[in-house]
């Protein structure tokens, strides 16, 4: 269970890795499983959207979700690595707490 001590220390920062029970890491979560696979499936559905609306993909939202789900295989592939990156693995929440949740305000 959840104190409001630890939302408190995850809200300003100090939880670098913060978790729900032993195995819900929420920062894997928002980071990979959430953002990365929900950027991708947004870049396919607005190709979609596209060609339902203009009967055409054009050229230059083609290449764009190419180079989006590259980049997402790529990310899937060295996850590994991501983790212990110097940007992520010092990180005390700031990016998860302000590109995550932003769009939710």
């Amino acid at each position: 269970m959840l104190h409001l001590h630890q939302v408190i220390l995850v809200h300003v920062g100090m939880e670098l890795y913060p978790r729900i029970g032993k195995n819900f890491d929420i920062k894997v979560f928002t980071n990979c499983r959430f953002g990365m696979m929900s950027w991708a499936v947004l870049a396919v559905t607005y190709c979609i959207k596209q060609y339902e609306i203009n009967g055409r993909v054009s050229d230059s939202m083609l290449v764009n979700t190419i180079l989006m789900l590259v980049y997402v295989t790529k990310f899937f592939g060295w996850e590994a690595g991501y983790w212990n990156s110097m940007d992520i693995a010092h990180d005390r929440g700031m990016r998860l707490r302000d590109s995550t949740f932003a769009g939710a305000v």
